[in-house]
């Protein structure tokens, strides 16, 4: 299980200030960092809320979703170290480099403006003996470690995968970057 710290006394789901949700939604359209972001899973204390909280299974999964997934990459690769050790989800299509072995790239494409400016956006995965063909659509869940990747030469964050499952191309394959 991996450990979020919650600073968020009134939201029903801090215990001992960590949050026991089974899963996160991270907010933060604009943020330039980690401190600009806020949990959108987040609920006042209420009885209601309070029970719910005690039935989720306690741990914590960061979803990245088509709304969020260019503001989560881009924080991911602003500051690594602060999503070690966090367990994330999301869609993406494989790409194999075939100078790399043993890593699959997941990723989306990106539009930060316009077409000119578009890329691909996600992250190097391993850990898993399942390989994909190029252009696959999957979904992954697994945890953030940070690893130097010598094609690039740097330190990169690395999704180590516990499950990687074959699904359908999203209506909208792209990802938008939202002002």
């Amino acid at each position: 299980m991996t450990i979020l710290k919650c600073s968020a006394t009134t939201c029903a789901y801090n215990e001992d200030m960590l949050c026991s949700r089974g899963e996160i939604n991270v907010m933060g359209d604009s943020a330039k960092s980690s401190e600009e972001t806020s949990c959108g899973s987040f609920r006042e204390k209420s009885q209601g809320a309070m029970n719910s909280a005690k039935n989720s299974c306690g741990c914590e999964t960061i979803q990245i979703t088509t709304e969020n997934y260019m503001e989560v990459m881009e924080l991911i690769y602003l500051y690594p170290n602060d999503f070690v050790g966090k367990k994330v989800t999301y869609t993406g299509f494989v790409y194999n480099d075939p100078q790399t072995k043993g890593y699959q790239f997941i990723f989306r494409f990106g539009i930060i403006h316009c077409i000119a400016d578009s890329g691909v956006y996600g992250l190097a995965t391993t850990g898993s003996d399942q390989t994909f063909k190029d252009n696959t659509w999957v979904t992954v869940t697994g945890t953030i470690t940070v690893n130097y990747y010598q094609n690039l030469k740097q330190s990169l964050p690395i999704l180590n995968l516990t499950e990687i499952k074959e699904v359908s191309q999203p209506d909208n394959p792209h990802v938008y970057r939202v002002f």
